[in-house]
């Protein structure tokens, strides 16, 4: 029995799979089996990958299209490993990936999924620098941006507990965007998520992408559906108005000053008290709410003074709206 099982579910995905194979056979820790489930690829991937010829390559081909979620569950199921290591076919695992993941979960016994940050990959060269708009440095931020509609850890940095996931029924749902948000929120119920401070995976942006195949729609839905499904299982008095920012339904002054209250409320339940990490999320939340210049209005007129953020801090969020949506990444500067 090895130790680790990486498993990808792979569609179309020729000219990515390879470097992503190239990737987890590059690892320093080598005790490990890779399940490769190809879903009725059109492409050449399956000559691709036929091409390695490592006998700890576990290649299953699927005579109908079942979806990545179905696959996934199916790989996690069969795997031997102690550990799950997930990649998508089109992303690159650093070589200390799963050496470091997997030492990381063997020090931390509670923890049912651990994560890492993310760089980019392309045209075959690894660009440093995180996906993600600010990254979490503890997993008590990955965990309370989690709850409030950020998924902060790639899904291809996810490195799973067998034993625990599967003695609690905690599986990919049905979802076609969000699948990754949904099953590291359903491990928070049984066990906490780690993170491994270190760029240990690369996203590889192309057109094919979920996320540009993908409806706006669909994943709208999908972003606030997931987390607020989840919410309503925490013990929070406030967790209805951090439901209704979710759904970037925020208009009224008195829908601020309560979500404020939340959002506070869930920094005290993630056991969060750095400041410039809340502010800097919470200017990101109301940013994305769509009547967010109301709450600039609100806040400069009222004597709501005992606010955890400054009216100063709310004005400048709303000049940087004030046009239109920026980019997430603008948002630090």
């Amino acid at each position: 029995m090895c130790k680790v099982s990486v498993i990808t579910s792979v569609y179309n995905a020729e000219h990515y799979i390879g470097d992503t194979i190239r990737s987890i056979l590059a690892q320093t820790f080598q005790d490990w089996e890779f399940i490769i489930i190809d879903d009725c690829s059109k492409d050449g991937s399956l000559d691709v990958i036929r091409s390695f010829h490592d006998p700890r390559i576990r290649l299953i081909v699927k005579e109908h299209n079942h979806g990545q979620c179905a696959n996934l569950n199916y790989g996690n199921s069969i795997a031997g490993g102690k550990y799950i290591a997930h990649t998508d076919h089109d992303d690159y695992s650093y070589p200390e990936r799963l050496q470091m993941q997997y030492d990381y979960m063997e020090a931390h016994p509670d923890v049912a999924i651990c994560g890492s940050f993310c760089s980019q990959y392309r045209n075959g060269k690894l660009e440093e620098g995180d996906i993600r708009t600010i990254s979490p440095n503890t997993p008590e931020q990955v965990k309370m941006l989690l709850y409030l509609r950020f998924s902060p850890l790639a899904h291809s940095s996810f490195f799973m507990r067998k034993d625990l996931l599967d003695k609690n029924g905690v599986e990919y749902g049905n979802f076609r965007y969000a699948e990754d948000y949904d099953i590291i929120l359903h491990s928070l119920t049984c066990g906490e998520v780690g993170l491994v401070p270190e760029y240990l995976c690369a996203y590889c942006p192309h057109d094919d992408s979920v996320t540009h195949t993908v409806g706006d729609e669909v994943i709208d839905q999908e972003s606030s559906e997931i987390p607020n499904h989840y919410l309503e299982q925490l013990p929070l008095r406030y967790k209805k108005i951090l439901e209704k920012g979710n759904n970037r339904e925020l208009s009224s002054l008195e829908d601020y000053r309560e979500y404020d209250q939340g959002f506070a409320e869930m920094a005290e339940y993630c056991g969060i008290h750095d400041t410039k990490f809340l502010k800097h999320w919470y200017a990101i939340t109301i940013g994305q709410q769509k009547n967010h210049s109301m709450m600039y209005r609100g806040y400069r007129t009222s004597r709501f003074r005992n606010s955890l953020f400054s009216v100063d801090n709310v004005k400048v969020l709303y000049h940087r709206y004030s046009l239109d949506r920026l980019r997430r990444s603008d948002i630090s500067k």
